[in-house]
């Protein structure tokens, strides 16, 4: 993703004789600084604030009262790959290329490699962890009856099965990355990039495609359709409150489910930029977008701001935890009373 998101500059040779451009159009121009400041600026909040956001919430989530809740696998894993792709991706390669203009990735060759392995197996990764917890949660609420018949302990195993499943099969697919990626000569001296020549169909069509698919495409099918079925459920059940019908166990599930679902809804809104970036460059020709300067100018924004987006996916989700889970709130507080040493609430 990163290496598309880099600034370009127009060559000359594509201008006519007579009117040769210094540049993009002010306008392109500010498109253009905005998405720099917005990576400079912005991004290093995100970046910061997430890696401390994540690592607050492996802690809470692996203290022992939160441990029992099988729901709880899920986020504890999706904290520690949020945590990971924010510092491969944002603080090793996005940030440092837009404010330093430096990629680690570049002088590297075993950097480059496992780079475009990792990133694209985190990046899935998370997708199909928000996608299997907003399943789970969503046959939890539509089929309490049937859902019960399990122990705890027979969920957790599924849990744990399925994220060893969809964990190696991203790092089975995405181990093309040792063969298609090197330091490629460049105007520049070396970049990280595919090497087109070794299998041009694949990375040019295959793999965008594929990546499209199994990070936007299918999570957002699911995780829509589980959100959808989950409301309907929780305001069917709102209709027994006034019939003292809902216990205080049905109270938790609701508010778990509630803490799930903005977290699933950010998710399918913080990844759309992306998704769209990518499906728009395979829909519209190279020249489209780097066939001028301003069009070069309006690319390098787009680019930008969907990294941003990106990567602020995988910050927020401390404060959604924070916001609508009571367990959350109070495992967070009784973390923090501990450490000032006051007795818990």
């Amino acid at each position: 993703l990163t290496d598309i998101a880099t600034t370009l500059t127009p060559d000359d040779d594509l201008a006519p004789p007579n009117r040769r451009p210094y540049g993009p159009s002010p306008g392109a121009k500010l498109l253009q600084d905005i998405g720099i400041n917005l990576q400079t600026y912005f991004g290093a909040i995100v970046l910061i604030v997430g890696v401390i956001g994540n690592i607050l919430c492996i802690v809470i989530f692996s203290r022992k009262s939160m441990r029992g809740i099988n729901v709880t696998i899920f986020l504890r894993i999706l904290a520690v790959v949020d945590l990971l792709f924010l510092i491969t991706g944002q603080g090793l390669v996005a940030w440092p290329d837009t404010v330093f203009n430096m990629r680690y990735i570049d002088h590297s060759k075993i950097a480059c490699k496992v780079y475009y392995i990792v990133i694209p197996v985190l990046r899935q990764t998370s997708a199909w962890i928000v996608m299997g917890f907003s399943f789970e949660r969503c046959l939890a609420v539509a089929y309490p009856l049937e859902f019960r018949r399990f122990t705890e302990h027979q969920v957790a195993k599924v849990i744990y099965a399925y994220l060893g499943v969809i964990f190696i099969a991203s790092l089975a697919y995405n181990s093309h990355g040792v063969v298609l990626f090197d330091l490629v000569p460049s105007k520049y001296g070396f970049e990280c990039d595919p090497v087109t020549a070794m299998s041009p169909i694949f990375i040019s069509y295959v793999r965008p495609w594929v990546s499209i698919v199994l990070v936007s495409l299918i999570p957002f099918v699911v995780i829509l359709i589980c959100n959808v079925v989950i409301i309907k459920e929780i305001k069917t059940s709102q209709s027994f409150r006034n019939n003292d019908r809902l216990t205080e166990e049905s109270e938790k599930l609701r508010s778990l489910a509630a803490m799930l679902l903005s977290v699933s809804f950010l998710f399918l809104l913080l990844s759309l930029p992306i998704s769209l970036a990518m499906f728009l460059t395979r829909v519209y020709p190279a020249s489209f977008w780097y066939g001028s300067a301003d069009a070069r100018a309006k690319s390098d924004f787009m680019w930008k701001f969907s990294l941003v987006t990106l990567y602020m996916n995988s910050a927020v989700n401390f404060f959604c935890y924070a916001i609508t889970g009571r367990s959350f709130r109070t495992e967070l507080k009784n973390m923090i009373l501990a450490l000032v040493g006051l007795p818990f609430a």
